[in-house]
């Protein structure tokens, strides 16, 4: 279902007239706004979609392990300690430390107390 979602959001961005104008305002927002382009509908687009993919992969979360009290907290905080750490080097940094951050919890040098032990 990901390998669908990603390659459906590549081949959108690819096609879309809104895909170059969205790189160019990451790049440098101030010049694409003094080049004319509206920036306000563009991060709002840019928004919207981020939005609904974290709304889906939430659902499809919530529908193979069901819901309670903490169930986003075993992904955020991880993805918080990544961003805290590799923010220094950019988006390449925090891809880096999600990775490790990945490898070391499924290999199991990531200490977590069992479910219920309190």
């Amino acid at each position: 279902m990901v390998a669908v979602l990603w390659g459906a959001l590549h081949v959108f961005m690819g096609k879309a007239k809104w895909a170059k104008p969205s790189g160019r305002l990451l790049a440098d927002p101030k010049t694409s706004e003094l080049m004319g382009m509206d920036t306000k509908t563009l991060r709002l687009l840019i928004f919207l979609i981020g939005s609904a993919l974290i709304a889906l992969a939430a659902a499809l979360q919530i529908m193979d392990f069901g819901m309670d009290t903490t169930t986003g907290l075993g992904v955020a905080l991880p993805g918080i300690i990544a961003t805290l750490i590799g923010a220094g080097w950019g988006l390449t940094g925090i891809g880096f430390i999600s990775l490790a951050l990945g490898i070391m919890r499924t290999s199991g040098w990531w200490c977590s107390l069992p479910s219920g032990s309190r």
